[in-house]
């Protein structure tokens, strides 16, 4: 009995810092993905609106939904 015990609470243990440990990945995941949008926003703020439109197609103002444009579904 006192094995069972011990491993149910070994099985929840284990749970709870795999549980920690994904979202801790899952937190740098995002500010990687946050810097890489940045990066695409700022180097198309800083095109001309005659680039943006012949190499991207685009205007000014549709910037954010063309860096977003895969959340954007």
């Amino acid at each position: 009995m006192a094995q069972v015990i011990t491993s149910s609470v070994f099985q929840n243990l284990e749970a709870a810092i795999v549980n920690i440990a994904n979202n801790i990945t899952g937190f740098f995941v995002s500010v990687v993905e946050a810097n890489a949008r940045k990066d695409e926003f700022e180097k198309l703020h800083a095109l001309t609106d005659e680039q943006l439109r012949v190499h991207y197609g685009i205007n000014r103002s549709e910037i954010v939904s063309y860096v977003f444009r895969d959340k954007l579904v």
